[in-house]
């Protein structure tokens, strides 16, 4: 009866003692998170190179003429670079009126703060739209 005692006594004791012998775990607030190793460096070709958008620096203005005559609509587009550097693009500029709808592009090359206008003709008043893609 005794035995049985103490080796209940040493099963205890062995299981009490069994989460002490290798130490604290080194995580936690005053060790900081647990040591991993840092993953596989990626390469992205997106991050090599800065992008820009084909008309970064342009600045372009329009006015407009109507002629009662005709249903002519008149626009003229005024391109300036505002960049220190020169630039290149095409205007692409969109008239689209009812079902209708018609596309004119114009090949822009400037240096550093010089302008240029482009005169345009559409058949009737409508709406516009303005993009730039690259040259």
């Amino acid at each position: 009866m005794r035995r049985r005692r103490v080796l209940t006594a040493l099963s205890f004791a062995a299981t009490g003692l069994a989460g002490c012998t290798s130490g604290p775990a080194k995580s936690g607030p005053k060790w900081g998170p647990p040591e991993t190793e840092p993953g596989t460096p990626t390469r992205d070709d997106s991050t090599t190179r800065p992008t820009t958008s084909p008309g970064f620096g342009l600045q372009a203005s329009f006015a407009y003429q109507t002629s009662t005559a005709t249903d002519g609509f008149a626009i003229t587009v005024t391109v300036r670079n505002t960049v220190d550097q020169s630039r290149r693009a095409i205007l692409v500029v969109t008239w689209s009126a009812g079902d209708d709808s018609r596309t004119e592009e114009r090949r822009v090359s400037l240096d550093p703060g010089e302008s240029t206008s482009y005169e345009m003709t559409f058949p009737e008043v409508g709406d516009l739209s303005f993009s730039w893609r690259d040259a």
